[in-house]
């Protein structure tokens, strides 16, 4: 499925891990980053990253597990901007 997205003109796809027993650990992100030479970072750092530019499109795919994550920590850092 990597290679389908990084196909995806004018697109930059990154990886990460989460706190589930179920995700991929952070060797095996990593591991999978450097085969196919993706970037690998800290979800909410980049994430609070990406709020402080404001200006460019985000798209988060992932699990259900990952995104029920994902949404309330957007919705807690809109708050509190």
């Amino acid at each position: 499925m990597l290679i389908q997205w990084q196909k995806l003109e004018n697109s930059r796809l990154i990886l990460t891990t989460f706190e589930d027993p179920r995700a991929y650990s952070q060797e095996e992100i990593r591991a999978a980053a450097k085969k196919h030479r993706l970037e690998e970072v800290n979800w909410q750092e980049f994430l609070k990253n990406w709020q402080a530019k404001g200006d460019e499109l985000l798209i988060v795919t992932g699990s259900l597990y990952f995104l029920s994550q994902v949404r309330p920590y957007l919705l807690k850092t809109e708050k509190s901007n």
